[in-house]
């Protein structure tokens, strides 16, 4: 009802006893498997431990910029999630400039956008495109924006590109 559209691929395997386990998610909406995000969320952290307490440089300042705002993107996912849309947003303004560039925070941002305004959606599907411009899921993001302006031939675009990719 609120818009929004999203595609799972799930990687199988069948294991040793014959059960069948999903080993990998690829969620269209991020544009890569959820192993990684993990990873790419992890090396900074794991940077962060290694380099020690004092002045961080690199991949671990990085981590220990995860680590101050994983408690926000975590509120954030939790405001989403039981409708607060515009408390997850404001959560969102108030992150450092560095972290609002993180796909993790900008996905976050998107989906709480989607039920507000006009506005605030397309501003946060535009954000994700400058930052973002060749991610694979791309298309996926730029489906509802197209739509709201009306540009229904790229919206085709968007659609065939995505059935290819999906198969």
């Amino acid at each position: 009802a609120e818009g929004g559209l999203n595609y799972h691929e799930l990687f199988l395997i069948q294991d040793a006893a014959g059960a069948v386990r999903i080993v990998d998610v690829y969620p269209f909406m991020s544009g890569e498997l959820l192993s990684q995000t993990v990873r790419r969320m992890t090396i900074p952290l794991v940077a962060m431990a290694q380099q020690g307490p004092g002045e961080r440089t690199g991949l671990a300042a990085r981590g220990a910029e995860f680590v101050a705002e994983g408690q926000n993107g975590q509120k954030m996912a939790q405001l989403v999630m039981e409708g607060k849309r515009e408390e997850a947003l404001a959560v969102y303004a108030r992150l450092p400039a560095s972290m609002k560039k993180e796909k993790v925070f900008l996905l976050l941002r998107l989906t709480a956008a989607q039920g507000g305004s006009e506005a605030d959606y397309q501003a946060a599907i535009d954000e994700f495109e400058k930052e973002f411009p060749r991610d694979p899921s791309l298309d996926m993001i730029l489906i509802d924006g197209l739509l709201f302006k009306k540009r229904y031939d790229e919206v085709m675009t968007c659609l065939d590109r995505l059935e290819k990719s999906i198969g």
